[in-house]
């Protein structure tokens, strides 16, 4: 068992999943999530020139779902959120408006 609990869980609960009614996109995310870096999706190998020892690339699902695989992207996402910040104290603050008040609203960008 690999040390990812969501990747643990979808394995674990396999067949319960199998016999749930899920959408096609759902059924495309736990696969992936299942399978990354297994050797399901297959692997690389790769050895140096003076012939040491072997190394093992597991193939990774690069699901957009995928902890392991989005994290770069998730990185890049909160460093860009960062940059829109205002150079200032502030609190960051969400509410709810009522859906008649949808058509007033502003967005920002």
């Amino acid at each position: 068992m690999s040390n990812r609990a969501i990747q643990n869980l979808f394995a674990c609960y396999s067949e319960q999943l199998k016999n749930t009614k899920q959408s096609l996109k759902n059924l495309k995310a736990i696969d992936a999530l299942t399978h990354c870096r297994t050797r399901a999706l297959g692997a690389s190998y790769y050895r140096c020139k003076l012939n040491h020892a072997e190394i093992e690339q597991l193939h990774s699902c690069r699901h957009r779902s995928c902890y392991v695989c989005a994290h770069k992207q998730r990185l890049d996402w909160v460093e860009r959120q960062k940059a829109r910040l205002l150079n200032v104290p502030h609190f960051h603050v969400i509410f709810t408006l009522p859906h008649e008040y949808l058509p007033l609203s502003v967005s920002v960008n």
